[in-house]
């Protein structure tokens, strides 16, 4: 009988022991589980933060970039469009020297901010995937409706177009009109002329209407794009 107790006393024991010997390990196991969990949280929520401080960060950048460009390329748009609907509203005098020259004016200086942007932009950010494409084929169009050979109205083909944008730069901006005026490339751009004359003169209203169309159109973009930027 004392054989039998001593026996169940110490079996008793030993799976006292061993039953609190396993609440130990799995108390320190669910304690290992807990920190490792813990610390998984912490690393997705730290990514989290970083990947949306990158966002915040691109998109303030981006609406750097955009208004840099809202003060060039589409101050730019913003003058022919201007130019072109008071030619086709009215009967310019052809023979006004300020309107000759001005008109020249807003044309290359809009050919000369698109060959700026088409070279300077920020690609990282004007990217496919953020209007660039758009944005590049707006204005393709425009190039297009110039360098047409649909009527007698002087054209200007694409190195030409090329060629004015690049006369007018300088330190990679685009001269000013006081600069236009005192310099020799109000004589020396020909082809730029040839054209200018030929629209204020109105000889193909057709031509007139297809520029203000495109023109609008790169314009409606830029600043629908803005608007986005502003307004992330």
């Amino acid at each position: 009988m004392n054989n039998f107790l001593d026996t169940l006393l110490t079996s008793t024991v030993a799976l006292a022991a061993i039953g609190a010997t396993c609440k130990i390990f799995l108390q320190h196991i669910d304690k290992r589980e807990l920190e490792s969990f813990k610390l998984k949280i912490k690393n997705e929520s730290d990514r989290l933060i970083l990947i949306r401080n990158h966002e915040i960060e691109k998109t303030n950048k981006t609406a750097i970039e955009l208004g840099r460009w809202s003060n060039t390329l589409l101050s730019a748009t913003n003058g022919y469009i201007g130019r072109l609907k008071y030619i086709k509203s009215n009967t310019p005098d052809i023979n006004d020297d300020y309107l000759l020259k001005s008109t020249r004016f807003y044309i290359a200086q809009y050919l000369c901010w698109e060959q700026i942007y088409r070279k300077s932009r920020d690609t990282t950010l004007l990217s496919p995937v953020n209007d660039e494409v758009l944005i590049g084929d707006l204005m393709k169009n425009i190039s297009i409706v110039m360098r047409k050979h649909d009527s007698n109205h002087p054209s200007l083909r694409s190195l030409e177009q090329s060629y004015i944008g690049e006369k007018m730069m300088h330190d990679n901006r685009c001269i000013g009109y006081s600069e236009y005026m005192e310099s020799s490339l109000t004589l020396d751009l020909t082809v730029l002329n040839k054209f200018s004359d030929s629209i204020l003169g109105k000889n193909d209203l057709t031509l007139i209407d297809a520029l203000i169309c495109h023109l609008e159109k790169l314009q409606s973009h830029f600043k629908a794009v803005l608007i986005k930027s502003q307004n992330p």
